[in-house]
Parts: C-alpha cells; structure tokens; sequence
C-alpha cells in the first residue's frame, strides 16, 4: 500500500471513532504498518520520536520497547534524529556503523531478546506549518551487515519525507500538548 492518502483516509475514520486519550496511540501505530509494509521492514525498525513542547528533548512513541527508555536532547551532536530535527534534511545512509552516532538506544535488546544494530537508515523531519514535530526513522537491523538487505535509494527517501508530510497534520491534531514519550 503505497497510497498515503489511503491511510490518512482510514486514519480519519478511526481517530472519529476513538476516545480523545487513544487517538495519538492509534496514529502512532497506523503510521507504523504503513512503513512496515511499503518498506517491508519489521516493527522495530521504525522509529518514531516527538518533542517535548519546548522543543528540547526528543522522546521515542515507536518501537514501544524504547517508550521508556531515555530520551535525545535536540541540541546533541552525536545524535542522527538531532540533526535531523534541528536541520530539517533527509538523511540516508547505507553503511551506518561507519558513521559517528549515538548508538546507545541499538544496545537494548529487542523484544526477542536480541542486540540489532542499525545499518542503514533513512530519516525525515516531521513537521506541520512552522511546527517541528518530531522525526521518523526508517532502518534495517540485523545481528550483522551482511544480512540488512537492499540498501536504501534516494527514491526511498523521497517517499518518506513526501508521504510523512502529507500525515503530519493529522499527527499534529492528535499529539499531546507536552509529550514525554509514555501513553496514558
């Protein structure tokens, strides 16, 4: 399913439905399956991480295993989802281990137990109007390079900031006014 219209089409009709406290949860994880899908990439190899309304710190809303586990302060060189943030550029890299980046969060194992190292990533910005919201992080993780798969192409990226964009309202809508990465 490539059609982002489709989602945010289905994601309307939902988010009417839902009670005001599980809308945000409900977007979160649709945006999830639709990268999973047009990606064909696992759950926890989708990141989404918000702003607090300050603007100072980012906190994961996606995978749920990384939901408690710290948080990035924007203004953190070292962090790739920082640059992004502050920048606002697209970000694609096929040999990520190569590159100098916070890989603390890569050191939690997965739900099935395991250490995934990213290897390739491509990221955007998410933002509606003048309002940064967050960014989304789409990778390939795997126990060792050689099995990350296809590297990712410039046509991957422009998908992703293209489609990202046309949701980005609706996230907006729905996001808590001070988001700190848990659910209530």
């Amino acid at each position: 399913m490539r059609d982002i219209d489709e989602l945010i089409l289905k994601l309307k009709i939902e988010l009417g439905k839902a009670v005001p406290k599980d809308k945000f949860r409900i977007a979160i994880d649709a945006i999830a399956d639709f990268y999973m899908s047009n990606y064909k990439i696992s759950k926890n190899e989708i990141a989404l991480l918000f702003a607090n309304k300050h603007r100072t710190v980012l906190f994961f809303a996606h995978p749920s295993y990384l939901i408690n586990a710290g948080m990035i302060p924007v203004n953190l060189s070292e962090a790739i989802a920082s640059r992004i943030f502050r920048s606002g550029k697209g970000f694609i890299d096929n040999n990520l281990q190569q590159q100098r980046h916070l890989f603390i969060f890569e050191s939690i194992k997965t739900p099935d137990n395991k250490i995934m190292p990213i290897w390739k990533m491509i990221a955007s910005r998410i933002s509606h109007s003048d309002n940064h919201l967050g960014i989304i992080e789409i990778s390939k993780r795997s126990v060792d390079f050689a099995e990350a798969g296809e590297d990712f192409s410039p046509s991957d990226l422009h998908f992703l900031e293209e489609s990202i964009k046309k949701v980005a309202p609706l996230i907006s809508e729905v996001m808590p006014d001070d988001f700190r990465g848990q659910f209530k």
